[in-house]
């Protein structure tokens, strides 16, 4: 994303099954560094949901690839979904 600063907390493991390719994703507001741990919270996120999955997958694409903003079905990406008052 030429120009504008990277931030992102997510973990996209892709998995070979029985049934074919599924994908594990982990988002969180977490930095996970062992000592602001102690200070406050953090939220994450463990799934395994296909829309979220895919739209991971298209993010890491589009991040990687300097590709165009690409639209997402469940996830939001700063700032070309920002909502607008």
């Amino acid at each position: 994303m030429v120009g504008f600063k990277t931030h992102a907390k997510v973990l996209l493991i892709v998995r070979r099954e029985k049934k074919g390719l599924r994908r594990y994703i982990h988002l969180s507001t977490g930095n996970y560094h062992q000592i602001t741990s102690r200070i406050y919270t953090d939220f994450g996120l463990m799934t395994a949901d296909r829309d979220i999955g895919e739209d991971a997958h298209k993010l890491f694409q589009q991040l990687s690839g300097l590709g165009p903003v690409i639209k997402l079905k469940r996830l939001l990406q700063s700032p070309f979904t920002l909502h607008r008052a």
